[in-house]
């Protein structure tokens, strides 16, 4: 077989190897775009930092809407993060979402957060912002209910769709544990 023969044969054979792999990076990327700040269980490395936040999740919700105005934070999440730890936030306004992060020590809104126009957001996120429309209850309220409801320290809060139904879900932390509460975002009665 000559060179010129052997190339086209070597390229197919590597274009078809690699086509798996392509797939798979841009599932992975779709996928990681699409990442919500959702609670995640809380390890003893992140309950030991939230014990040392100096900021409250209220107060992480209060910074949150003072930057986005009119807006309503749906969402907040403590991250100790890299040794800096942090609140996560989400907030909707002008039919769009603001996720942005929030110092755990100073309270103040650091960088300039990401925005994504409510058209781009899928049907979950989409179905969430539905439930907000007509919730009376703020997730401020609904964090306040749950940490005196559980007698403990709200570690994160949102909105999130449960079996086709918009709630608020909040995790507390009491005694070196995390437990959820449901809150109802039409009457701010707690669910569960």
């Amino acid at each position: 077989m000559t060179r010129k023969a052997l190339t086209p044969a070597l390229l197919s054979a590597l274009l078809m190897s690699a086509t798996p792999v392509l797939a798979a990076q841009s599932e992975m990327h779709a996928a990681a775009a699409g990442q919500e700040i959702k609670a995640e269980p809380a390890n003893k490395a992140d309950l030991n930092a939230f014990s040392q936040a100096k900021v409250s999740i209220a107060s992480a919700i209060a910074a949150a809407d003072k930057h986005s105005g009119k807006g309503k934070v749906i969402d907040v999440s403590f991250d100790a993060g890299n040794g800096k730890p942090i609140y996560k936030v989400k907030t909707y306004q002008n039919n769009s979402v603001w996720e942005g992060v929030v110092d755990a020590q100073s309270g103040q809104v650091i960088g300039v957060g990401k925005t994504t126009q409510q058209g781009l957001l899928d049907q979950e996120d989409k179905a969430e912002l539905a439930g907000l429309q007509q919730a009376t209850a703020t997730l401020a309220q609904a964090v306040d209910t749950a940490e005196k409801q559980l007698s403990g320290k709200a570690i994160s809060a949102g909105l999130e769709e449960t079996k086709g139904q918009i709630v608020f879900e909040v995790m507390v932390v009491k005694n070196g544990s995390v437990q959820k509460i449901v809150i109802d975002p039409k009457t701010g009665q707690v669910l569960s």
